[in-house]
């Protein structure tokens, strides 16, 4: 008997373990068995899958597990809702793994001198076929005392699958081990507190002092690099018999490809308040912010509002929907408004809709579904249609069997039909939009601003990529300090960009304000704002320098370089970009600088990177011949600009709180005779856009850098908390609209009193 492991939480078991077990139930065979620890919720609320493969246990009886989570509550990955939320150092959502697969393997050791595998498998894999213990048996060997699968180029191991021979003492001692880790408390004083790193450090330790392994990718070379590569999970033989839906994966059913990020949903609410429906249906998948906030956008026009879902509720508990809308219910009440509602389990009834004016046709796993789904619903005014996928700026498209919506609306004859703009890009390339289909020739047109493109600026570098990679091999021979990964840190970066909106009292105020909290504020400013900062009495902790240009070069603000440099405090570190022009790598060394290397990451220097240590294995060349940019050097994005890759170095330093300053991107209006001004390739040099009707003068160059910014602002799952100083600018603007304005506080979500 092989003997599995897995856990969930109610969310998890909603978005993809049910799926895993459900598998389990129908492919699972003699010889293996699946305790699947659940917690923080009642199983018995759910229909769930039920197999003699299958013991479900509830985790929250494990003592030690509520000890350790109540001694440990700050450690959240907020540290009690004082900072933005980082996986890394979520030692309570990653602290269920290891008191279920310890906990049993503690339980198989006292009942059996010979318990043989225990084998940890992620809720987030699901079977694909019929397996048996004999499946697995050529890949335990029966003398390894670990099974496990490696990464190359990567922080830890892939633990989505981990085999432990408990016929053995070390296995034990091991996972002992790591149960001591998180009872004592050590688990927190290490970089990062997720299972991964810390199991994986321990594996190191007990392989260095003769532990028995195999790793199932060990033989493949670039497994995970931290830009690309395959899977661990889809590089082994579970690949043939098994899916992970990892990370962006977990939370899409069967594997549709996933947009990584929702962007494309903020056209809905325009859309509602432009049309003004008062009988809404949703069918296929549901995401309950979206649609309580549909609702909330109805009521702007409406007293009333009628809502209709129509949903198999196997990924979703219908109980707790209920009580959302109940909640809603009431809560509309309050202001004089009537919400209605109906929970429909099963496919749509096209008699239930007859008068609904808006429908929203979310993702189905078959065109079928789908065509069945329009069909039933295609004679509703207005239908908003998601998922509909178009090909990305390379070219790349999701498979043919997920373009059904695309297929349907080609055929669909109706008085208007739209897909709008969305820049989501998708798991494995493509973009993803809505479309939107109106059925009735007295619904008004989409208003202009909805259909808008944004202007789209893709910057070139401003030399030749030769000369950029002759920069890096003289670099790489001028520096012996280079940036890397660093611990945690609750200061903030105040990052100081070279726009003249920035208010000197209130970045005062602000570093004041820091060091009052007991914080260390460090100051990061670029080139161009270095000199404002020490004429004014700051003393930056770091200058990042990122231009492959000469230094006696004059400058996009008119400004030789070298007089930049005039006056140097000695506090200042230098971040020098490896592409840099060595000229201002000497200047800085000469001058005695405290000079520090930095990779700008490009796609152009991760190929050659790659490229070079391919010949390097082979024998074809050296490091000291090649760029000199070692295997795995950090590389740091963050966008076209040093401003921007400034968030880039002190994020990938620990930093998780910033404060920004002079992120401008617009200027003066220029004079009749500059706005005729034409770059080299027939576009203006000077250009006007717009932010919700309020026009900017800009150039290509900051317009960029505004993308750049808009980006990052509109991020959900970057885990940094920004603040943003500044008014009237066209960056201000971004941010005035953008999702990180308008998150608030944990206080203000939980109602706690200032």
């Amino acid at each position: 008997m092989i003997n599995f492991i897995t856990s969930f939480s109610e969310q998890g078991y909603a978005s993809y373990a049910r799926k895993m077990l459900e598998s389990v139930e129908e492919y699972w065979g003699e010889g293996l068995h699946l305790t699947a620890f659940y917690h923080d919720f009642d199983l018995q609320d759910y229909d769930y899958p039920k197999s003699k493969n299958i013991t479900y246990r509830n985790l929250n009886e494990i003592k030690d597990l509520d000890i350790f989570r109540e001694a440990n509550k700050e450690n959240d990955g907020t540290m009690g809702g004082k900072t933005k939320y980082n996986w890394r150092i979520d030692a309570i959502k990653f602290c269920h793994k290891v008191f279920g697969m310890t906990e049993l393997a503690f339980e198989m050791a006292e009942k059996s001198t010979k318990p043989g595998w225990l084998i940890w498998l992620d809720a987030d894999t699901y079977t694909t076929k019929k397996i048996n213990e004999k499946t697995f048996e050529p890949h335990l060997n029966p003398k390894a005392e670990l099974v496990y699968m490696d990464r190359k180029n990567f922080e830890h191991a892939e633990t989505s699958f981990m085999a432990f021979n408990l016929n053995f003492q070390p296995p034990l001692d091991l996972l002992g081990d790591l149960r001591g880790y998180y009872m004592s408390g050590e688990v927190t004083t290490y970089r990062e507190w997720h299972d991964g790193f810390i199991i994986s450090r321990l594996i190191k330790l007990y392989i260095a002092h003769g532990l028995r392994y195999t790793d199932l990718t060990g033989h493949l070379d670039n497994i995970e690099s931290h830009l690309e590569g395959p899977q661990s999970f889809d590089s082994s033989f579970l690949n043939d018999i098994m899916i992970h839906h990892k990370g962006e994966k977990k939370h899409t059913e069967l594997g549709n490809p996933d947009p990584k990020s929702n962007q494309r949903y903020k056209k809905l609410g325009e859309i509602i308040l432009h049309y003004s429906p008062c009988n809404i249906v949703e069918v296929g998948e549901w995401d309950s912010h979206k649609a309580i906030g549909t609702c909330t956008k109805a009521f702007k026009n409406k007293d009333e509002v009628h809502y209709t879902l129509f949903n198999s509720f196997i990924n979703i508990n219908f109980r707790k929907t209920k009580e959302l809308l109940e909640s809603f219910k009431k809560e509309r009440e309050l202001k004089n408004k009537k919400f209605t509602y109906k929970l429909i389990k099963g496919p749509i009834r096209k008699n239930l809709v007859e008068n609904a004016d808006y429908v929203f046709i979310g993702g189905f796993d078959t065109r079928k579904e789908f065509t069945g789904a329009f069909n039933k619903l295609k004679h509703i005014p207005l239908i908003i249609i998601d998922k509909v996928y178009t090909k990305d700026q390379d070219g790349n498209i999701p498979d043919k069997e997920y373009m059904k919506p695309v297929k349907v609306l080609e055929k669909y004859e109706t008085t208007k039909k739209y897909i709008l703009p969305s820049e989501d890009e998708m798991v494995g390339g493509g973009r993803c939009h809505v479309a939107v289909v109106l059925n009735s020739p007295d619904l008004k047109e989409l208003p202009r601003e909805i259909l808008q493109v944004p202007i789209t600026v893709n910057p070139k570098d401003c030399v030749p990529k030769d000369d950029i990679m002759g920069n890096v091999k003289k670099n790489m021979k001028l520096l012996n300090k280079w940036i890397d990964k660093g611990k945690g840190t609750h200061d903030a970066a105040v990052i100081v960009s070279a726009g003249p909106s920035t208010d000197w009292k209130e970045l005062s105020n602000v570093l004041k304000d820091e060091t009052r909290k007991g914080f260390t504020p460090r100051i990061v400013c670029v080139k161009h704002s270095y000199p404002m900062l020490l004429e004014r009495g700051f003393d930056p902790w770091a200058c990042i320098i990122l231009d492959p240009r000469s230094l006696d070069g004059t400058s996009t603000h008119g400004i030789v370089r070298r007089t930049l440099f005039n006056k140097m405090s000695k506090k200042t570190m230098f971040f020098v970009a490896s592409m840099t022009e060595p000229s201002v790598t000497k200047f800085l060394l000469k001058k005695k600088a405290n000079v520090w290397g930095w990779h700008a990451y490009s796609q152009a220097l991760q190929k050659n990177i790659e490229g070079e240590h391919q010949k390097i294995k082979e024998g074809k060349l050296t490091l000291e011949t090649g760029l000199g940019v070692p295997d795995g050097a950090t590389l740091i994005t963050g966008g076209t600009c040093a401003a921007m890759r400034s968030v880039g170095i002190m994020h990938t330093l620990g930093f998780r709180r910033f404060h920004l300053f002079g992120f401008d991107c617009n200027m003066d209006e220029p004079d009749v005779k500059q706005q005729k001004e034409k770059e080299d390739n027939g576009q203006p040099k000077f250009m006007q856009v717009s932010v919700d009707d309020k026009p900017y003068w800009t150039t290509g160059e900051l317009l960029a850098m505004a993308q750049d910014c808009e980006k990052l602002f509109e991020r959900e799952d970057v885990d940094m908390d920004l603040t943003f100083h500044g008014k009237d600018t066209l960056v201000a603007s971004l941010w005035n609209k953008s999702v990180f304005q308008k998150k608030k506080t944990y206080k203000e979500i939980l109602k706690w009193e200032e």
